[in-house]
């Protein structure tokens, strides 16, 4: 059985400039599986870099998508959301271990490691870990219009929202084993997130049970796909299709596509060396990163994982953002019809919901600790 006309659990609800996108989970017994999920294209402009230009075309859309899923039924108003990533901060910082003052402390660490005045963000930190003489602290902000935009979003759509999350969170809680609340294994390994999106590229540096930093790009894989379009003088959906078919194979269409997906993940490229550089230097004593992990529509490009692995020497794969719940059996898949007809998207499309699984993750993860 893959939905439960009785699931409770939040929405996982990923808003970004270009679609929205939700996941709903449901668990019996021990087994997380998939309620219902669906995906909304938005026209261009409606959400600007984040920015909600037209709330009233969004809940239009959230209204929508919430009939209309792609497969199953939602069952709950509440939702789980995160904000934009260009828009929010997340760090994890050293300081002088104190037991008076830490909040204020805190404060003057924030106001020297994020680049938006105290007065105009909402912040959160947690302790982490002990480092010789010092403590390690996560902290978190969002911008403050941002956060307020996105809750008066929800209150307008009618709409419980539980939390607003930053992204980075949700996309280490769908990826890595670690991060599922019955991971009994050491935290002794540092990954590097990629997630390669329509609007933007984000990477995540994730260190022993904690993410560490995190680097916004304007490497888009909207504006790779209307550079073939104009290239091959294409329809964009076609250029969709041959931007991840073709990728970085020299022998379809005749190149062409190599060549302007060259272009782009130079830039990457040159990006990832330089977070390495500033992690080894940084944090030397958690050791190597081990293992980049790709995911956004843009990790289904053929062949980038192979790129990124020979140009940093470092294993790169594809991510699985099922890694933290079930999934059916080949045999169970085959045989069932409303798997074949709905949940197969899903399966083909799952790192472009990546966000939307992490953020449909939380509830459940906090209800079982």
């Amino acid at each position: 059985m893959w939905h439960s006309k009785n699931s409770k659990f939040p929405i996982g609800l990923d808003i970004s400039d270009l679609s929205l996108k939700f996941v709903q989970l449901n668990k019996n017994g021990d087994k997380i599986n998939i309620q219902a999920f669906s995906k909304y294209n938005l026209t261009p402009g409606i959400i600007d870099n984040g920015d909600i230009k037209n709330p009233q075309e969004v809940i239009k859309a959230i209204n929508y998508l919430m009939a209309n899923p792609i497969f199953g039924k939602v069952t709950a108003k509440e939702i789980v959301a995160c904000l934009p990533n260009s828009k929010t901060y997340i760090k994890s910082i050293a300081i002088d271990k104190t037991p008076n003052d830490l909040e204020n402390i805190i404060e003057e660490e924030i106001e020297k490691h994020i680049p938006v005045s105290i007065n105009n963000i909402y912040y959160d930190w947690q302790t982490t870990n002990n480092i010789k003489n010092k403590l390690r602290v996560l902290i978190g902000a969002g911008n403050k219009n941002i956060v307020e935009q996105y809750t008066n979003l929800f209150n307008e759509a009618k709409l419980s929202l539980v939390a607003l999350e930053l992204e980075p969170v949700c996309l280490c809680r769908a990826l890595l084993r670690e991060e599922h609340y019955k991971f009994t294994d050491k935290f002794d390994k540092n990954y590097c997130l990629i997630d390669f999106g329509a609007t933007r590229t984000n990477m995540t540096v994730y260190s022993k049970n904690t993410i560490l930093f995190t680097i916004s790009m304007p490497i888009s894989g909207e504006k790779i796909t209307e550079n073939i379009a104009t290239t091959l003088k294409i329809e964009k959906k076609q250029a969709e299709k041959a931007k991840l078919i073709c990728g970085f194979d020299s022998n379809s269409a005749e190149g062409i596509i190599k060549n302007i997906l060259t272009d782009v993940v130079n830039k990457l490229i040159l990006k990832i060396h330089q977070t390495i550089a500033f992690y080894q230097a940084e944090y030397s004593d958690n050791g190597p990163i081990n293992k980049i992990i790709l995911c956004g529509g843009g990790a289904y490009i053929k062949e980038f994982d192979e790129i990124i692995a020979e140009s940093t020497s470092i294993e790169t794969v594809r991510g699985d953002s099922f890694i933290n719940f079930n999934i059916p059996s080949q045999k169970e898949s085959s045989s069932n019809k409303i798997f074949s007809n709905g949940l197969s998207k899903l399966l083909n499309e799952n790192l472009s919901y990546t966000t939307a699984i992490g953020l449909a993750l939380r509830e459940i993860f906090i209800n079982d600790i």
